[in-house]
This record gives C-alpha cells, structure tokens and sequence, in this order.
C-alpha cells in the first residue's frame, strides 16, 4: 500500500513539474522520476551532504596556485556548458588517476590526473566530463538518499576484493567497475561539445584516453573506475573520435599556457608523498 501511494505521489509531482505523460504501454523509469522532480537546491544539498562524508576521509591539496589554476579552467569549461548549478572543485592528494563528481556540481580532481596529462586541454576535457555528470544529473540517479540504485559517478576511494569490490562514500554503494556505458559514453559527448565552446581543441578528450588505455591494462590499482567502466576505453575512443569527425580543429595552446601548466606540475610533484 505504501509503495503504491508512493508512485502515485510520484506521477502527482511529475504532472505538477510539467513532465510529458507516459504513453499507453511504456515503461516508466521510477528512478527518472524521482530524479527529475528534484529541485535543484535539493540536489546541491544532497552533493554537500555527500562531499562533506568525502572530505571528512579525503586529503585535498590546498595550494591557493594550484587551486586558482584548476578552478579557473572549471569555470570556463562550465560557462561553456549546460550546467544550471554552481561549479566547486577541488584537488584530491592521491597518486590515483582519477576524477568525480557529486550531485549538485561538486567536483574532485586526484593531484595523480593533473600529473599524468600533458597540457590544459587534457585536463580541461578530464573537468568537461565531470561537468557532464552534473549536466546529466547521473550522481542523482545513484543516491542513496533518493533511493534511486546502487552505480555512480567514480569515485577516489578504492574497494578492496573482501568487500567485492565496492565502496561506500557518501551515501553511495560504488562499484569500481560499473556498467554505465550510456552514461560515460554520453558524458564523453557533452564534454566534447563544452571543450570546443570553451576553446579547447576536442581531440584532448581522445589524446587522453590514448594514454590512459596502456595504463589501464598495466596498473589498474591506479587507474580507477573512471576508466574502467563498460565499454572499455577502446570502445570510448572510437566512439569520440566519431563524434568530433571534421568537426575536431587543432588549437595550439599559446606559451603563457603551457608556461602556467608546467608550473602546476611542478607544484604538485614536489607535494609531500608523491611518488
């Protein structure tokens, strides 16, 4: 009985918000309900909740340059985008190569990522995918507060195998491989749009997955979940190298830019406990 007062609560929000109604025979996904008939303050109070739990464990990197740098790419790539929340990121200290993102447009970046990509293009298209996410509302999809499944956007913290390989943080049950193909491979198309309105070359997105598919097969302790969802980084290239087409130009980054990404480089590799 509950459950059903519950849907019916549900489709009442639905029709009040504006939503198309179902069509006669078509499946209803309770979980994009649930999703779309959120506010946005709600979901950047659920996305605070969340990094919140995550910074209680995590170690950030609090360099005002290194910070001011990143963010100032965020920003760009996010004016350039479709998101209708604010945008914070932040530096996580780990050796891991890795990104994610939390509902209401919280960003975390590994110090590992910045270090392992040759220049700002690279690292803008690693924040344009994050960016996605939260265009997408993907993290929403997948929490725990909403009860709305299990899978989520990456995550820093790895799983170890007695737990099978899946992690909780911030009221999120993170597998480290989720099968999300839709959603990355939809993710990789928005950031390949919001590179080119921000004026990055779009190819960087594939210049990186270049280089992360070696790592991927060598070390995957270190190359976490972002790279290792279904499809596998082959199918994800291929997939963006059809979707920039002729479409993709060569953008040389201007000196002053490359000077001030070899500076953050610099930075971050002389922080304590880097390898």
């Amino acid at each position: 009985m509950c459950r059903r007062r519950f849907k019916t609560l549900l489709l009442v929000l639905w029709l009040v918000c504006g939503l198309s109604i179902p069509a006669i025979g078509q499946t209803v996904d309770l979980n994009e309900m649930r999703v779309k008939v959120q506010t946005r303050a709600r979901e950047m109070t659920i996305g605070r909740q969340a990094s919140r739990r995550f910074e209680r464990r995590a170690k950030l990197i609090k360099d005002a340059t290194v910070h001011e740098y990143v963010d100032g790419i965020a920003q760009n790539v996010a004016h350039n985008s479709d998101c209708e929340v604010p945008v914070t990121v932040k530096i996580v200290d780990s050796n891991e190569i890795n990104a994610f993102s939390f509902p209401g447009g919280f960003l975390y970046i590994n110090s590992g990522s910045i270090l392992a990509v040759d220049d700002e293009a690279e690292l803008a298209a690693v924040i344009a995918h994050e960016i996605a996410h939260v265009v997408a509302r993907d993290g929403m999809k997948d929490s725990s507060y909403l009860g709305t499944g299990t899978g989520a956007n990456p995550v820093v913290v790895p799983a170890s195998p007695a737990n099978g390989g899946v992690t909780e943080l911030g009221g999120y049950l993170i597998p480290l491989k989720v099968a999300a193909s839709s959603r990355e491979t939809d993710a990789d198309y928005r950031g390949i749009q919001y590179l080119q309105k921000a004026g990055y070359d779009p190819r960087a997105l594939l210049t990186f997955l270049q280089k992360m598919q070696p790592k991927e097969e060598a070390d995957v302790n270190r190359v976490l979940a972002m790279f290792q969802t279904h499809p596998p980084t082959t199918e994800r290239i291929r997939l963006a190298q059809e979707r920039i087409g002729a479409a993709g130009t060569t953008i040389q980054p201007n000196a002053q830019a490359v000077v001030e990404f070899q500076k953050i480089k610099v930075i971050l590799s002389q922080t304590p406990d880097k390898e």
